[in-house]
């Protein structure tokens, strides 16, 4: 049954609401844009959920529809509104989103404040959800897992959840290194997923050069495909994405190695092959540039 259903519908003020069972959702830039642009173009289509409780009138669903109106500078909402104590409000917001609705972090986040705040068992909260006790001791622990770094960067939407459950197969302490190196490259959560298995291929004394700088991922990349170019020239411009991956990774290479270490003949012969390159970029871009006038026809 709809945890929603049968509930009377209000139009009330926003700043009469509490947010405070935001913490326990994670905020989806992309989804709050769009979001923000739908209500812009057709104003609040369905009504948000609120639940009525010791305290206040906290908000339990529609976190995004209510950051788009008060963006938009609307005073109130539509909403429907529950009767429950505090404990069954934080339930109804995983019953309502269905059990694709929530990312299993946010699962967690809920059951750990019921767990924590409300000092509810496993057993207690697994009723309550109508879920096994195995189910809750899982998603509990891991929300555990997790290194802090990784959640603080979670909730500000900096990282998807994708990426956090690929770095929960490292141990919690060496989450937070790469973490950094996730965040430095702006890995995606595919690369996150072959980072963490390099990690756990290569021994630990390789680990401080790969994710300082993760050649065998950022060598990988594909720049993206040009549009409105065709034919031949599709194809340069897929090899000077390509040729400019390279020359970046090549650039911050140089500063794993000890480069004033380097003897006078090894820098003439890097200059000379770094000439060669800037001779070839050069009369490319002459090729490319050159008024189609210039062109002889035979």
């Amino acid at each position: 049954m709809d945890a929603a259903a049968a509930t009377p519908v209000l139009d009330l003020d926003l700043s009469a609401i509490d947010l405070k069972f935001s913490r326990l959702r994670l905020m989806d830039p992309r989804a709050e844009t769009r979001m923000l642009a739908s209500v812009r173009r057709q104003g609040q289509l369905t009504p948000v959920v609120v639940g009525r409780g010791e305290g206040g009138v906290f908000l339990v669903d529609g976190f995004k529809r209510y950051r788009a109106l008060r963006q938009l500078g609307a005073s109130q909402i539509r909403a429907q509104v529950l009767e429950r104590p505090v404990r069954s409000l934080k339930a109804a917001i995983v019953q309502l989103n269905g059990r694709r609705g929530l990312t299993s972090i946010e699962e967690s986040w809920v059951l750990q404040s019921l767990h924590q705040d409300d000092a509810l068992t496993q057993e207690q909260i697994g009723v309550l959800l109508g879920r096994h006790k195995s189910w809750v001791c899982r998603r509990l622990a891991l929300v555990e897992r997790l290194c802090d770094e990784a959640i603080e960067n979670l909730r500000l939407g900096l990282i998807s959840a994708g990426i956090c459950r690929h770095l929960l197969l490292l141990p919690r302490g060496n989450q937070p290194r790469a973490l950094a190196c996730v965040v430095k490259h702006r890995l995606s959560s595919r690369e996150t997923a072959r980072l963490v298995q390099l990690l756990r291929e290569h021994p630990e004394r390789e680990h401080g050069a790969l994710l300082w700088l993760p050649l065998p991922i950022l060598d990988d990349r594909v720049g993206p495909r040009p549009r409105a170019l065709t034919g031949a020239a599709a194809t340069l411009a897929q090899r000077l994405c390509s040729l400019q991956r390279k020359t970046r990774v090549a650039t911050e290479a140089v500063s794993l190695t000890a480069a004033a270490a380097w003897g006078e003949q090894t820098r003439q012969r890097l200059s000379v092959e770094i000439q060669s390159l800037d001779a070839a970029i050069t009369k490319l871009r002459e090729l490319v540039c050159r008024p189609t006038n210039d062109v002889e026809v035979f």
